[in-house]
């Protein structure tokens, strides 16, 4: 009786240790960039949105360049293109119109020349290479400085353009003259 109850602890054994992964295949997933993924954000203040009209144009999910009023303190748009691909957004402020600058007193200015995050995906969806950059200033001026800070900065709150090439890698880009 002794040996029939080894002679089965020594079958299961067997049986178990012959169980493995041997006949899987490893899966191994294709880390090729396929699309980018970018996120493009402009953070302003009351008293911009208070004295200026603010538009931002950035380049969309289609590869063509839209604009936006910007209305809120917080703007953020993220947009997805198969590479290669050309995105970045731009954001440019005028005074409304009527905007007495005389009498302002001061004014609240925040401005991000280079506010955005990209990542590079696989085609499943996989991240591959991931970047941020975040450039903020803040400052208050004198209302009757107003109209020569907006000549000295060419009215540009921020300003970024990036040419992703099919395999990911970027370098900086130049904005179409004709849009503006």
């Amino acid at each position: 009786m002794v040996a029939a109850a080894l002679c089965c602890i020594m079958s299961s054994s067997v049986i178990l240790t012959s169980c493995g992964d041997d006949d899987k295949e490893e899966i191994k997933e294709n880390k090729k960039p396929y699309a980018v993924e970018m996120t493009y954000t402009l953070s302003t203040t009351e008293d911009m949105l208070k004295y200026f009209d603010i538009t931002v144009d950035y380049y969309n999910a289609a590869g063509r360049i839209q604009n936006e009023q910007i209305t809120n303190t917080e703007w953020k748009k993220t947009v997805s293109h198969k590479l290669p691909a050309t995105l970045g957004a731009r954001a440019t402020v005028k005074l409304k119109e009527g905007v007495d600058v005389k009498s302002i007193n001061r004014v609240s200015l925040k401005t991000d020349r280079k506010s955005y995050a990209y990542k590079t995906v696989t085609e499943t969806g996989t991240m591959v290479e991931y970047q941020s950059f975040n450039t903020p200033s803040t400052m208050t001026i004198k209302g009757e400085d107003i109209e020569d800070w907006i000549s000295k900065h060419n009215g540009e709150l921020s300003n970024y353009l990036l040419d992703f090439d099919k395999e990911g890698n970027t370098t900086s880009a130049t904005w179409p003259v004709d849009i503006f």
